[in-house]
């Protein structure tokens, strides 16, 4: 294993892959000042010093004008600095700092750079009982005055070696790490070059694919940027200069800007105010200079990390003489950068930044340092969840699949897949084309007579640069490695193989520290468990066999990590027939017998695999295993005592796990756990908590439906940040990966149409339901909706035109829910409505700052989407139609403090139900110049009432005809209708039956029914019902668009009476509010006719307590009709009704008196007439 450097730099070599990045705002909370205390800091570095039980970031300084190397302890994992510490006073000067494990301890030491010419490092000591830096340790160098220093493994021999710049003769030298050797020092510097006058700034990386370090410089006083070839032996192939001048050239930095899976140069041009980049086509010759700004003024320094995470890498960058620290997006991961977005304005003198995440919550801060002060500002991001909603299978016909791994076969850029299949045997890897799209994928055959192969991997075995693959073959009992010779040719595959009887499992790591990658291997049936030492030859039966256990019963994995944090690599395993899970500490001997085994557990029943991973965020690496027979996940913690590994249970019932890895899978910057379950048929994750003390899980499925997945493998496939699962299903045949399209927020969506019609003109009609969720955690930003997408389709799935959304549809409108569940216009609030309709997809917008689109912290909101049907709709426009919510990515929100937009979380979009609009049909009652009440048996249709059908256009209606079933109260019965139209049915629910033929716009015809309520009526409110299924109006009419005739039938139904708009309720049809004449429907509307008021003489004492029915006072002789509030909802109309007087025969003071009640209620003169002959008759 590689000796490890500080977290920041791993940002600049990760190959980032471009196609399917999502860019994202970031907010920064208030700077923060963290040192005060300093005077001319030259460089801040934020790097794990102590290793402290929370594994956060510190932070170590030059402090130029101090003379003082100091460093800064983080308290608590959030970001809380304590106060200065010296690591040393005696560095004269001091410009330049770098970390790394330079004793190969396994802990982080320091190199720097002074004015007085001195190169040195100190050794960490945090760990030790000293519990400090040891003293400044000179390196041999020449410079007059040292300008720069950068750790890398220049000679490849696994050691981290020092470059430095300096001004004596223009030095960029480097100095050979022996500390490990007999001499235990470093080497006398060996110069690189001497033509780069003032080399401020030197980085290294592989610029030219060979897989060797080269040198990249800032010659501030060549004006240039240079690159200095590695032959791989710390000598210099060549050299040339980069683009063109670059004035005044104050830093430089390596990072693959563009995604193609080669490493591009930044640099930092004060003398241009800018900063650029330079484009290498992956064999090192560069692009002229691409600007990033030129609004730089004195830059100063340049890096470059993922800050937005949306898998590509943006820049940051200093300016001296205008203090600021700025960022600058990379818009589409191909190297185009937006504006400059300025972190710290107008500090003084500002010449380093660092972005790290020191506050423990998975995303970057930023540290940055001015002339007088230390500072930070907090990336307050809202977190997100991870979700696998998409399931990609690359191929569905590998025989026996049995295991996947991921890597940059092609080095371009984006990840690869490789698997290993059973049946017969097979190694195959498949070519990923950056769209991530199933088709694209192109399967390349390494072997495919490989018999029996279970296990796959990859690694640069040749260090040239390339992505070798290892493969397992029990068939063949031979462990293999492949040399790539970067052609995709399956014939061009070099095949080195070696004998191992049945082995189970292959991987990779530098076993030896000697920075070249070995072999491991597992052999069940032999219960070995061994590493192939890399002699650097090709030829794999001749590197030596180091036998690590023998006795390791069903040897069934191995992983390779440092487990005990002192820089060498160890050994994890899992015994599935010796019920073991056991650690392996390497002392660096390479010898058999000094392994020593520390056993993690021996009580567990058949283990399968391991992991390693800092689960409790402690710095150290944790194991995690799955244990088969037991269908438990575990992990182990590394209390750094090895004989003391406290267990904890994540799930005890996933059938027959058989694969397990941890990783940070919602990006909160804790490690989750992924595992694969045999018997379960089904691979699923826990979410971890971040309790540093004790984590809790919550688990979540990624698949819960393939055949016997064998193995899983964790990587970030289509390059936008997160990390994606791979899974390799041996009963299924297919090698597979899932897509984590987790966001910030969730819009889940149901379907609230349960009606088959609706008719036109109705109000409230809710057709959606939303749930937005706030994926992030306590301690975010609450968030908000700032849009909803709809797509209005027919039921064909064909987008609307404007022209036809806008006569159905008069206006869609949001609600939030008021907790009832059911929509409620009266008590849910309208949160926004949307007017004017566009074609297709109609996007609703919320108001900025709006309280009722705020989703609060780790909660949700119900909202409905409800639409006004226009009273202008008709059928022949478009009759059936359904609204489809836009969830997979368009509709929107954002951080309700920053504005920012979020991250949508996947989620199908969601399609309501079809339904029909038909012909608006109004039932309204008019009493016109009728008394209500009905005095009961006062004569033959003594209620009259006339239906009538118009025709409001936009074409005339042929063919009308129609039908209503009447449901009549107790002792009323229909007693005569109009000519021409037909009564069936019996007396209590007749059918009244008529034809029209045509009726032009406009043109109404009318029918009449009258009713006789007899003698046996009780006295009260009685109600006229109908029922709505077998109460309808046909007809066709010509669709003005193509001159085509459809046909029509609208369902009947009564207006609600308590408030203007319609909730469904689960009827087949919604009905509208009686409204005025429309303008463009059919419509029935069924009145009462005045009768002889003779007939109808009302008892003025006896008025209903709950019908509409005035008091005489009130008593118009031309009233209105009732409002639609007082109409019943159960019937179309009611009226009340008074008993039958008591028949005396005489005329009596009652009598008077209702007399003389008319008189003074200005009754007209028919009915001041004395018909009293009803009340009385002759005695005999």
């Amino acid at each position: 294993m590689k000796p490890k450097r500080l977290l920041p730099l791993l940002f600049l070599i990760l190959p980032s892959t471009n196609s399917m990045s999502v860019a994202r705002e970031v907010p920064f909370g208030g700077i923060h000042e963290i040192a005060t205390d300093v005077l001319g800091v030259g460089a801040v570095l934020a790097v794990d010093l102590d290793r402290d039980i929370d594994g956060d970031p510190d932070l170590v300084a030059a402090l130029e004008d101090d003379d003082k190397i100091a460093w800064y302890r983080n308290l608590a994992g959030n970001g809380s600095f304590g106060s200065q510490q010296v690591i040393s006073a005696s560095a004269d000067q001091p410009r330049s700092l770098d970390a790394g494990d330079i004793d190969g301890d396994g802990d982080q030491d320091l190199a720097s750079a002074s004015g007085d010419g001195q190169i040195a490092w100190y050794e960490n000591r945090l760990n030790e009982p000293s519990n400090d830096f040891g003293p400044l340790q000179k390196i041999p160098s020449d410079p007059k005055e040292a300008l720069c220093v950068h750790l890398a493994d220049f000679d490849k021999d696994g050691d981290l070696d020092v470059l430095s710049g300096g001004t004596e003769m223009d030095i960029v030298a480097w100095h050979e790490n022996r500390l490990n050797e007999m001499t235990n020092d470093f080497a006398p510097s060996q110069t690189l070059t001497d033509e780069l006058p003032r080399p401020v700034s030197v980085v290294t990386g592989d610029m030219d694919g060979n897989g060797t370090l080269d040198v990249i410089v800032a010659s501030e006083g060549g004006d240039r940027v240079a690159w200095l070839s590695n032959k791989g032996d710390g000598t210099i192939a060549g050299g040339k200069t980069i683009g063109g001048p670059a004035s005044d050239v104050k830093s430089v930095s390596v990072a693959d800007v563009d995604g193609d899976g080669d490493l591009d140069v930044l640099a930092a041009v004060a003398g241009d105010d800018a900063v650029v980049w330079y484009e290498n086509d992956g064999s090192g010759d560069f692009s002229d200079a691409q600007e990033i700004t030129d609004q730089a003024n004195g830059a100063s320094h340049v890096t470059a990390a993922d800050l937005d995470r949306d898998g590509d890498l943006d820049v940051f960058a200093t300016s001296e003489n205008d203090g600021k620290v700025a960022w600058f997006e990379n818009t589409d991961s191909a190297g185009t950068f937006g504006p400059e977005k300025t972190i710290r304005p107008g500090a003084i003198g500002t010449r380093s930044v660092t972005p790290a995440d020191i506050d423990n919550d998975g995303d970057l801060d930023v540290v940055f340092a001015s002339s007088a002060s230390i500072e930070r500002v907090f990336n307050e991001t809202i977190h997100r969840s991870a979700s696998f909603p998409i399931r990609h299978t690359v191929d569905p016909d590998f025989d026996g699949a049995r295991s996947v791994y991921a890597a940059d076969m092609d080095s371009d850029g984006d990840v690869d897949l490789l698997g290993a299949a059973t049946n017969p045997g097979s190694i195959a890897w498949w070519e990923n084309d950056g769209t991530t799209q199933v088709a694209n994928w192109t399967e390349h055959v390494v072997d495919d007579d490989y018999m029996t192969a279970v296990s796959v991997h990859a690694a640069d075995i040749n260090c040239d640069g390339k992505m070798d693959i290892l493969g397992a073959s029990r068939g063949d009992s031979k462990v293999t490695w492949w040399e790539n010779d970067g052609t995709n040719n399956a014939s061009n595959w070099t095949e080195h193989s070696t004998t191992l009887v049945f082995p189970k499992s292959v991987s990779a790591a530098d076993m030896d520290s000697d920075g070249d990658i070995d072999i491991l291997a597992t052999s069940d049936d032999n219960n070995q468990v061994l590493w192939f030492e890399n002699d650097g030859a090709d030829n794999l039966s001749n590197w030596t066999k180091h036998t690590v256990d023998s006795m390791f019963m069903g040897a069934s994995s191995v992983y390779a990590a440092d487990i005990d944090g002192d820089g060498k690599t160890d050994l994890i395993g899992s015994a599935f027939d010796g019920d073991l899970i056991a650690m392996w500490r390497n002392d660096g001997t390479n010898n058999v017998g000094n392994w020593t085994e520390h056993t993690i557990d021996a009580s567990v029943d058949g283990p399968s695999s391991v992991h390693a991973a800092d689960v409790d965020g402690d710095s150290d690496l944790d194991v995690i295993a799955s244990i088969n027979r037991d269908s438990d996940v575990v992990w182990w913690e590394n209390t750094r005592n090895l004989s003391n590994w406290p267990k904890h249970t994540v799930d005890d019932f996933f059938g027959g796990t058989t694969s397990v890895y941890g990783s940070d899978m919602d990006c909160d910057g804790d490690v989750d756990i992924v595992a694969a379950g045999g018997i379960e048929d089904a691979i699923h994750w826990w979410e971890n908590d971040g309790n540093l003390i004790s984590p809790t899980w919550t688990e979540h499925a990624v698949e819960d439906s393939i055949d016997n997945p064998r193995s899983i493998h964790v990587s970030d496939m289509d390059g936008d940040g997160d990390m994606d699962v791979l899974g390799a299903a041996s009963a299924d045949d297919d090698i597979t990966w899932w897509e984590n399209r987790g966001g910030q927020f969730a819009l889940m969506t149901e379907d609230l149409v349960s009606f088959a019609t609706a008719v036109a003109g109705t109000s409230g009609v809710a057709v959606l339901g939303v749930t937005a969720t706030h994926r992030g955690r306590v301690g975010d930003s609450p968030s908000e909706l700032t849009s909803l997408e709809l797509l209005l389709e027919d039921e064909e799935g064909e987008a609307l035109s404007a022209f036809h959304a806008n006569i159905l549809i008069s206006s869609i409108r949001v609600y939030l829910d008021n907790n009832s569940g059911a929509f409620e216009a009266g008590s849910d609030s309208l949160v926004t409505t949307l007017e004017d309709l566009s074609s297709g997809t109609q996007t609703i917008t919320f108001d900025d700052g709006d309280p009722l689109a705020r989703i609060p912290v780790s909660g949700e909101r119900y909202y409905f989407v409800v639409l006004d049907l226009d009273s202008k709709a008709y059928p022949s426009v478009w009759p059936d139609f359904r609204i489809t919510h836009l969830t997979e990515s368009t509709s929107k929100a954002e951080d309700f403090e920053n504005d920012n937009p979020l991250q949508l979380e996947y989620t199908p979009n969601v399609i309501s139900s079809t339904f029909e609009i038909v012909q608006q049909v109004d039932f309204a009652l008019s009493h016109t110049e009728s008394v209500d009440p009905v005095q009961a048996g006062s004569g033959l249709g003594n209620l009259v009432y006339q239906i009538d059908v118009t025709n409001h256009g936009p074409s005339s209606a042929n063919t009308v005809s129609g039908q209503i079933a009447l449901t009549l109260p107790e002792g009323a019965t229909v007693e005569s209708i109009s000519d021409g139209v037909l009564l069936q049915g019996s007396n209590a629910v007749p059918s009244i039956i008529w034809s029209i033929g045509s009726l032009s716009v406009d043109a109404t015809e009318t029918t009449t029914i009258a009713i006789t309520v007899d003698s046996s009526a009780q006295a009260g409110t009685d109600v006229i019902g109908f029922t709505a299924s077998a109460s309808t109006l046909n007809g066709t009419v010509i669709n003005p668009d193509d001159d085509e005739t459809s046909e029509f039938t609208s369902i009947l139904a009564a207006p609600p009476t308590d408030t203007p708009t319609n909730t469904p309720t689960g009827t087949p049809t919604l009905t509208p509010t009686p409204t005025e004449t429309s303008t463009n429907t059919m419509e029935v509307i069924l009145t009462e006719t005045p009768t002889p008021t003779e007939d109808l003489t009302p008892t003025p004492t006896e008025t209903s307590t709950d019908g509409p029915s005035p008091t005489p006072t009130d008593t118009p002789t031309d009233g209105p009709s009732p409002t639609p509030t007082e109409t019943p909802v159960s019937g179309l109309g009611g009226y009340d009704v008074q008993p039958q007087p008591v028949l005396d025969g005489k005329i009596d003071a009652r009598d008077l008196i209702e007399w003389l009640q008319r008189i003074q209620n200005n009754m007209e003169d028919s009915q001041l007439l004395f018909g009293f002959s009803q009340y009385w008759q002759a005695e005999e």
